[in-house]
């Protein structure tokens, strides 16, 4: 899973998430889209559709 600087899949790749792997959400888009995690001590952005949010709820999650 790409992990992206900006909530764009035209940003840069800044690393990669190994499928499986569990990851804090730290925040999300406005629309929903995309999530904010860190990853191995990098803090990107994912596309949501390829998270399943398995503890909490995300609406409680702030919006960056």
């Amino acid at each position: 899973l790409k992990l992206r600087a900006e909530p764009d899949m035209a940003s840069l790749q800044i690393g990669r998430v190994t499928w499986g792997s569990l990851v804090p959400i730290v925040g999300r888009s406005q629309n929903g889209g995309w999530y904010q995690i860190v990853w191995k001590g990098t803090v990107g952005w994912v596309a949501s559709g390829y998270l399943q949010v398995r503890q909490g709820d995300i609406a409680a999650v702030p919006v960056r």
